[in-house]
């Protein structure tokens, strides 16, 4: 401590979920999560997954953290597919504060992958469209989107498909 100085109030900062959907599909994307965040002074932190209807699922973290960044992984292969609310309960010496973090779980979309990594659309004959494949686990309404330095640039495709095996091709153009 600092001998005359006021301790900073403890309080849990920036709170968020990367991704906030997570897929524990086992196809090496997305099948975990990761909580960070920011605690303003020293802290007992507590990460419980709390479901739709409130009921604690699983406690994924506790333990002493230093003022500062924080973050934690949070697996949930055991969790059903649904909408789920990561509670983080941060103590410190003289009180205790609260932050939720949304975290949605859902297993229908796995293995997504780009047939080649460069493609001209320049009507050549030669590498003018792009395949994208994807295996869905039950059927979904399905958006995908083309984005660059991680803006929409163009929709690739929109709409219904079954489950199994998907392909998609784009052409290169905006629909």
């Amino acid at each position: 401590g600092t001998v005359g100085a006021k301790p900073a109030a403890l309080a849990i900062a920036n709170a968020a979920a990367v991704p906030a959907v997570v897929s524990p599909n086992a196809d090496g994307f997305d099948d975990t999560g990761l909580v960070t965040f920011r605690l303003t002074a020293p802290a007992t932190v507590t990460a419980t997954l709390v479901d739709a209807a409130g009921n604690t699922v699983a406690t994924v973290a506790t333990g002493q953290r230093p003022a500062g960044e924080q973050r934690f992984s949070v697996a949930v292969d055991g969790v059903a597919d649904g909408l789920y609310t990561v509670v983080l309960r941060a103590r410190g010496a003289t009180s205790e504060v609260i932050a939720r973090v949304p975290v949605a779980v859902n297993r229908t979309l796995g293995y997504v992958e780009a047939f080649q990594r460069v493609f001209s659309p320049n009507g050549d004959g030669r590498l003018d469209t792009l395949g994208l494949g994807f295996l869905l686990l039950k059927p979904a309404q399905v958006r995908v989107r083309v984005l660059r330095q991680r803006k929409w640039v163009a929709n690739a495709f929109k709409g219904p498909l079954s489950d199994g095996g998907q392909t998609i091709t784009w052409d290169g153009k905006k629909p």
